[in-house]
């Protein structure tokens, strides 16, 4: 019991004389302590910086039940002998693989629109943020539609899925399903998708 308390008391003025030699370290030798630290907290931030854009590289798509079998496919472009990568390809490939290729399950293409002209009745506005895609778009992805059926909610050239923000914006508190809407001139349907039940 004697031996254990004098190893005791020894260890904690070991450590007490650590620390006071690595002050007086620090207070002579200043510029070599700065660049330590400096150093230090540099590493220490990128190596966080680099496991948060890790992490949330990784949480993309989570909430598609078909994400390990969707694929998006881009292409290598050439002008003047340089080469450019880009996530875009000709807008016939997606139909022409499907028809080609019999792994290909489903597709769709997405392709966003410049700022548009949407009315219904005195709500007259312009939107951004408009996409056009295939009908294959909400069976490929898991969008929970608040209504509409997934399987043809974009069957028809004319179709259009508006968000849950966009639909209470027209539509107010109605049911929009079987509504149109204008878009640029153009009478469309409607289907709703968003995180709530629609009421």
């Amino acid at each position: 019991m004697i031996n254990h308390v004098f190893t005791l008391k020894n260890l904690t003025t070991m450590i007490k004389n650590f620390f006071r030699i690595a002050i007086r370290n620090i207070l002579k030798h200043k510029g070599f302590t700065f660049i330590n630290i400096t150093g230090l907290a540099i590493g220490m931030a990128a190596s966080l910086l680099i496991l948060m854009w890790v992490q949330d590289e990784f949480s993309f798509e989570k909430f598609n039940q078909k994400a390990k079998n969707i694929f998006r496919v881009e292409e290598n472009q050439f002008y003047s002998g340089a080469r450019y990568h880009v996530t875009v390809t000709p807008q016939p490939a997606g139909p022409v693989w499907t028809a080609k290729i019999p792994e290909i399950k489903e597709q769709t293409r997405m392709n966003s629109l410049p700022r548009l002209l949407f009315r219904q009745g005195e709500n007259v506005f312009y939107e951004n943020s408009v996409i056009a895609a295939d009908s294959g778009l909400f069976r490929m992805f898991t969008f929970p539609l608040l209504a509409g059926d997934p399987e043809t909610v974009l069957s028809s050239p004319h179709s259009i899925v508006l968000t849950e923000k966009l639909s209470a914006k027209y539509f107010g508190e109605t049911n929009p399903i079987g509504r149109t809407i204008t878009l640029e001139n153009k009478v469309t349907n409607t289907g709703v998708y968003g995180s709530s039940a629609f009421t």
